[in-house]
């Protein structure tokens, strides 16, 4: 039983003697006599005898005598005594004989004697001679004879003798007629006649006569004739003739007759406001917004 939904950033933590589950899109539950749930973007925060510390961008460590990772996105914690080197966007390192690391939006990996790698998120990291460095946000960087280029935040392309794109989330890169589908959580992209711009975090958004956004990491889909919506984690939605929305994270989604998005991890939003648009449209040289066709000044 859920007792309580921390809202987003402003997570509280409380003590609970249960068990942690962790449900999708990183969200950890703790339940218990007293359960918290950590809604922003994912990430949870309980303290007591099993000592949860939550970082930035949704990341979950646990700490104690007896430790373990909330298994969203089905990441495990596993015990070694090597280092565990976590990437970019507020992952923690933690080193010791229990080491456990979540990384964030659910990345977790854990490297010693016993290696595991945990697939958050449909990431797929690979060791060995071909070194592989688990980077922000579920990035997957593959480093060797094959070169792997990391696009902003999570979006994984290897480039090389042969062309490919991580599978990460089970997607597939395609080239078609002004199509181009990239892989990496959950991000597609679309390009054409009618021009799809993937934001940042997974989020698909498909502009065209009716908008639509695609359902990429769990985003509700909206339809209208200027329907805006970023719903993946702690997005805000705005709404309105000309749409602006500046979500959570940096991510920025422009929607109007001229259509820009700004993707991930730090594109600035310009928003066309309401008010700017029509006054420079109504106003003309002669500086009255009046219409005088059915009769006006006398």
């Amino acid at each position: 039983m859920v007792k309580g939904a921390v809202a987003a950033q402003g997570w509280a933590a409380q003590e609970a003697q249960g068990m942690v589950e962790a449900v999708a899109r990183g969200l950890a539950v703790l339940e218990g006599p007293v359960t918290a749930v950590a809604a922003a973007r994912g990430l949870a925060v309980l303290e007591g005898p099993v000592t949860v510390v939550a970082a930035a961008r949704g990341l979950a460590v646990l700490e104690g005598p007896v430790t373990a990772v909330a298994a969203a996105q089905g990441w495990a914690a596993q015990e070694a005594q090597g280092m565990v080197e976590a990437a970019a966007r507020g992952l923690a390192v933690l080193e010791g004989p229990v080491t456990a690391v979540a990384a964030a939006r659910g990345l977790a990996v854990l490297e010693g004697l016993v290696t595991a790698v945990a697939a958050a998120r449909g990431l797929a990291v690979l060791e060995g001679p071909v070194t592989a460095v688990a980077a922000a946000r579920g990035l997957a960087v593959l480093e060797g004879p094959v070169t792997a280029v990391a696009a902003a935040r999570g979006l994984a392309v290897l480039e090389g003798l042969v062309t490919a794109v991580a599978a990460a989330r089970g997607l597939a890169a395609q080239e078609a007629q002004g199509m181009v589908e990239a892989a990496a959580r959950g991000l597609a992209v679309l390009e054409g006649p009618v021009t799809a711009v993937a934001a940042a975090r997974g989020l698909a958004v498909l502009e065209g006569l009716v908008t639509a956004v695609a359902a990429a990491r769990g985003l509700a889909v909206l339809e209208g004739p200027v329907t805006a919506v970023a719903a993946a984690r702690g997005l805000a939605v705005l709404e309105g003739p000309v749409t602006a929305v500046a979500a959570a994270r940096g991510l920025a989604v422009l929607e109007g007759p001229v259509t820009a998005v700004a993707a991930a991890r730090g594109l600035a939003a310009q928003a066309v406001t309401v008010t700017a648009a029509r006054g420079s449209a109504v106003r003309g040289a002669g500086g009255c917004s009046e219409d005088h066709r059915w009769g006006g000044h006398p």
